[in-house]
């Protein structure tokens, strides 16, 4: 597979991503970094990997399986149509588009309208009388559910849940009673509850009222941002290298633990 992960920093987009394989098909993935956090927690690949990709195949799904479909006057040759162009698909509806299954297929057996065939949204399995339940099922049988959710991951307490947490500076925050030291937070300078900073905001926006309105290049530049960086500027000058210095090894020391900064690497 290429282009199966990235080098780079990007935000978390689900635990599914896309892979080139050598002759040039882009197919579904698990990523790599939902790989890693499965291995880390003891998690079962091979069922995850059900879960997130689904089975490739409707031989067996619930509700639109090969019998339902033969049922329908499907063929052999128009089942394996099917199946060849699943791996492909993100929703099951595309491997019954016209391209996939035939025009003449679809007009003469299944008597879908010739002038219909081209829309877009022409959706062959609702003419063959299927449910939107029995879709969403075989479909997440197929072609699986890009998500790892369920209550097996309730029983083994794998569940992510937000926790309500309350700033009470730069540092220091309080969750479940707790007083607790922030490491997550960029407040570096621990101004923001700073009683001058606050009333300067809060000054600002009886002036200028809240909201970004517009770009600056549709709506011009503003004084107050002006005022406020000219400020800024002649408050931090006297020690921004300092600062910048101070805030750079501090995010170096917390990204790069003791033990691998002596192991070199």
């Amino acid at each position: 597979m290429l282009g199966g992960a990235s080098a780079a920093g990007e935000p978390w987009e689900g635990p599914v991503t896309f892979a080139e394989t050598a002759d040039g098909h882009i197919v579904r993935v698990v990523s790599e970094a939902a790989l890693c956090g499965l291995q880390a927690i003891g998690a079962d690949l091979d069922a995850a990997r059900w879960r997130l990709l689904g089975h490739g195949s409707l031989e067996h799904a619930p509700g639109i399986d090969h019998a339902a479909l033969t049922a329908r006057g499907f063929t052999e040759h128009e089942i394996g149509a099917v199946e060849a162009a699943l791996p492909y698909c993100l929703a099951l509806r595309e491997a019954f588009r016209p391209e996939v299954v035939g025009e003449g297929f679809l007009a003469d057996v299944l008597g879908a309208p010739g002038e219909d065939l081209h829309d877009p949204r022409f959706d062959a399995l609702r003419v063959m009388g299927f449910t939107e339940a029995e879709i969403a099922a075989a479909q997440a049988y197929a072609l699986g559910a890009n998500r790892l959710e369920g209550p097996d991951l309730d029983a083994a307490q794998l569940r992510r849940r937000l926790t309500s947490t309350h700033r009470l500076d730069g540092l220091w925050v309080e969750r479940d009673g707790r007083r607790l030291l922030s490491f997550s937070c960029n407040d570096y300078l621990n101004l923001s509850h700073h009683p001058a900073v606050i009333e300067a905001a809060a000054a600002a926006v009886r002036a200028y009222g809240a909201g970004a309105g517009a770009s600056r290049r549709v709506a011009t530049r503003a004084e107050a941002p002006r005022a406020g960086s000219r400020a800024t500027t002649v408050w931090a000058a006297p020690t921004a290298d300092t600062a910048a210095t101070r805030v750079s090894m501090a995010n170096l020391s917390i990204s790069n633990p003791p033990h691998q900064r002596h192991s070199g690497r």
